[in-house]
């Protein structure tokens, strides 16, 4: 898969996988709001297992999808 970086218009900053324009596969996402996802991707969208950091220095590991936790049952929760 071709990798690559990519910035977008509210200065968010994705370096990964890329499938026809799209992010897909595995990246990672500087949000400008100082979050951070590193995980799968799917048809521009965080997809699948992944760890998503907050500004807050919580880590939460779960399964995401369009963005989002999918289930908040599965999410294991880091606190350092």
């Amino acid at each position: 898969m071709p990798q690559g970086y990519y910035i977008d218009p509210d200065r968010n900053i994705f370096k990964g996988n890329f499938i026809n324009g799209k992010r897909h596969g595995f990246g990672l996402c500087v949000l400008y709001s100082g979050q951070i996802y590193k995980g799968e991707w799917e048809n521009d969208s965080s997809k699948g297992y992944g760890f998503l950091k907050t500004i807050f220095g919580v880590i939460l590991e779960s399964e995401f999808s369009n963005g989002f936790k999918s289930d908040a049952s599965d999410t294991t929760i880091h606190v350092f």
